[in-house]
Parts: structure tokens; sequence; C-alpha cells
């Protein structure tokens, strides 16, 4: 049961800076698994920014991204920054979704596009940087001081 849980329910945070300000983040990815349906829900009211992501390669991915938009933006998402993210670009050979689908979808919804590789890396670091710098640009979230590992032990001498 542990390892179902690990493997669906990924959560983390990560310090990046914005504007000379450093913003903690943190990140939730449930999967599109049923088990987590009610607490999607019940989080989705106090979400900043929603990456809704895809599978070049799977047609039937692609095709989902308005049921997870429908859910999201219904329970309570619609102030929050949306962006789509085509992945598995390094896939070419295998890719079924193009980009000027994907482009076209998110266009018509007002969404940011990005396409990444999260095997190779290509484009994930400007994604989240695009993304996370217009949540802190449309002020959907307040900067908190962060103390670092150092400053804090430096107060505990």
């Amino acid at each position: 049961m542990i390892l179902t849980i690990l493997y669906y329910l990924v959560l983390g945070f990560k310090l990046h800076k914005i504007n000379s300000t450093d913003y903690r983040i943190n990140f939730w990815d449930f999967g599109g698994h049923t088990n987590y349906d009610e607490i999607r829900v019940e989080l989705y009211g106090q979400t900043q920014a929603c990456i809704l992501v895809f599978d070049v390669t799977n047609k039937l991915s692609f095709d989902s991204l308005d049921y997870w938009l429908q859910e999201f933006t219904s329970n309570g998402g619609k102030q929050a920054i949306v962006a789509v993210v085509a992945n598995k670009t390094d896939l070419s050979s295998k890719r079924v979704v193009s980009s000027k689908d994907g482009q076209r979808w998110a266009k018509s919804r007002d969404l940011r596009y990005y396409e990444t590789s999260a095997a190779t890396g290509q484009g994930v670091q400007d994604m989240f940087s695009g993304v996370l710098t217009a949540v802190a640009e449309g002020k959907l979230v307040k900067a908190k001081p962060v103390v670092s590992a150092e400053q804090s032990s430096s107060k505990h001498k």
C-alpha cells in the first residue's frame, strides 16, 4: 500500500527566486489517480497555479485536458494561472500530438503553453519560471521571508 501511495502521490517543495524574492513553492502531483479525487478537489481552491501536462506520444492524454481543466475550474481553481505542458518532446518520432494542436488548444482557452522533455530537461526550467513569474506578478501569492538553513543556525548560536 505504501508503494502505491508513493507512486501516485508526489509532493514536495522548492525555493525559487523571482525578481530577487525567494518563494517557497509547494508541488502536488496526483497523477490523475481516482484514489485522490477528494484530496484534489479540496486543494483546488487554494491553488495559485495549475500545470496540465499531456504526453505528446499519447493522444488520449491530450484529449483528457478538457476533463482536467473542467475539474479544476469547477472546483475552485478559477483564479489560478493555468499552463498546458506538452511533455516527452524528445520522442519526436513517436509524437502524435503536434505542437500546433497543443498551441491551438491552449490559445483557445487563453492558457499558457510550453513544450518540455522531463527526460532531457529541455524546456522545464523555462516552463516553471514562466508559470511562477506569472503567479508572482499576478499577486496571487504574497512573498514571505524564507529562512535559509544558514540564517536559522546563526540565530541559535
